[in-house]
C-alpha cells in the first residue's frame, strides 16, 4: 500500500494525507519480494528534507535494494516520483540524505550513490569500506558524516563515533564525538541517533 506521508499548513494543528504517486510497479510489487533470509515489509519513508522555494525530497525504501525519491516544488503539497535506484543489495536502503535540491547521497554496503542531477544519473563512489550507515548528513556533495555501528568501518559499537568525508565517499576517516557535559560521567550506551 502506499506509504503514509502526512501534512501540516497550521504548525502541526492539523494533518492531512499526501498522495505519492505510486512507482512504475505499483505499491504492491514494490513492496513484494521472495529472498530467502530475509523479511518482507511494507514502504519507509526516510527522513525528508526541505529547501528555500517550496522545494522537498522524499526518500522511500521499498523492496531490498531499491530506492524510490520524490520531488515536490509546493511545500510538500503534491509530490512527482524523480528518481528509481537499484542498488543491487540484499538490504532495504537506510541513511538517504539530499544536500541540496539536485544533490543527493545514500550510502550502501558497496559504497556511496551519488546523483547531482536530481536522480538523472547515479554514481557509485567506492571507498572500500563498507557502508551500511543509519544516519548520514552531507552539507555538500563532497563533504559529509556517517553513523553506525559496523566494524567493517572500524566504529564503536557504542554508537558514539562516527566516520567524515571530503572527497564524496571515496574514502572516509573516523571522527570521535564525546559525551555531552550535561550527562556527567554517563557513557553512550545506545547507538547514536
Amino acid at each position: 500500500r502506499e506509504p503514509g506521508l502526512w501534512r501540516s499548513a497550521d504548525g502541526g494543528h492539523d494533518w492531512a494525507p499526501v498522495h505519492l504517486p505510486p512507482p512504475p510497479e505499483g505499491w504492491a510489487g514494490a513492496e513484494a519480494w521472495n529472498y530467502q533470509g530475509v523479511k518482507e515489509g511494507e514502504a519507509e519513508v526516510l527522513p525528508l528534507r526541505f529547501f528555500a522555494g517550496g522545494q522537498g525530497i522524499a526518500a522511500i525504501a521499498t523492496r531490498p535494494g531499491q530506492l524510490l525519491v520524490y520531488r515536490s516544488h509546493d511545500a510538500g503539497g503534491s509530490w512527482s516520483l524523480a528518481s528509481v535506484l537499484g542498488t543491487g543489495s540484499l538490504d532495504r536502503p537506510t541513511g538517504f540524505w539530499a544536500s541540496s535540491p539536485s544533490a543527493w547521497e545514500l550510502p550502501a554496503p558497496a559504497g556511496l550513490y551519488v546523483t547531482t542531477d536530481g536522480g538523472g544519473h547515479w554514481g557509485l563512489h567506492n571507498s572500500g569500506v563498507s557502508l551500511d550507515m543509519a544516519e548520514v548528513s552531507f552539507a555538500s556533495p563532497t563533504s559529509g558524516v556517517g553513523f553506525a555501528g559496523y566494524s567493517e568501518v572500524g566504529l564503536a559499537s557504542t554508537g558514539d563515533n562516527g566516520v567524515r568525508t571530503d572527497d564524496g565517499g571515496r574514502s572516509w576517516a573516523p571522527v570521535s564525538f564525546s559525551v555531552p557535559a550535561f550527562l556527567g560521567g554517563l557513557s553512550a550506551e545506545a547507538p547514536f541517533g
